[in-house]
């Protein structure tokens, strides 16, 4: 699974153009992956992202 968010940049609001790339796989009860934020061209920042569900 793949997301990128961008934020709006308009005339009036936010001027800054940031976005973050975020990539995850699922298997089994388990998704993890990594994510990338950039500000314009400029990687600021880059991790990874875990997340899990169980049944109770």
């Amino acid at each position: 699974m793949s997301l990128d968010a961008w934020t709006i940049v308009s005339e009036y609001g936010n001027k800054i153009d940031k976005r973050i790339e975020i990539n995850l796989v699922k298997v089994d009860r388990v998704i993890s992956g990594s994510y990338e934020m950039y500000s314009g061209d400029e990687l600021i920042g880059k991790g990874n992202a875990t997340a899990s569900r169980f049944a109770s």
